[in-house]
């Protein structure tokens, strides 16, 4: 059951085979309206996306709680160098996601690596 109310209905179909960790906040930014973006955030050639994403918090106080995590795309202009995805968490806040959480998802959901990703 997640921590932060009543559990989405994906979690209860979705169970994931074998977790592994997409990131460890560094910093958050509450967006009135959209949510709480968390940093840094995963390289587009090497995670799935946009989409919503079942997730496993890893709290640095040893609690987990499981989320929903949505990954989109980012627009700057100029582009970056090292495209990466936006993360955001649509109903949690700053002191649901402390700094330093591990937030864990199907190992599945990543890509695997490619030559012209390593460079």
């Amino acid at each position: 059951m997640c921590s932060f109310g009543r559990s989405p209905s994906h979690f209860r179909r979705y169970t994931p085979r074998v977790l592994r960790r997409l990131l460890t906040v560094e910093d958050t930014f509450q967006i009135r309206g959209r949510g709480l973006l968390v940093v840094p955030t995963p390289r587009v050639e090497d995670f799935r996306g946009p989409g919503s994403v079942p997730v496993e918090l890893r709290r640095p106080d040893g609690t987990h709680a499981l989320a929903e995590l949505s990954v989109h795309h980012q627009f700057f202009s100029p582009p970056p160098r090292e495209r990466r995805w936006g993360c955001l968490f649509a109903s949690l806040t700053r002191g649901d996601v402390p700094l330093g959480t591990e937030v864990w998802c199907d190992r599945d959901l990543f890509l695997e690596p490619t030559p012209s990703s390593h460079r």
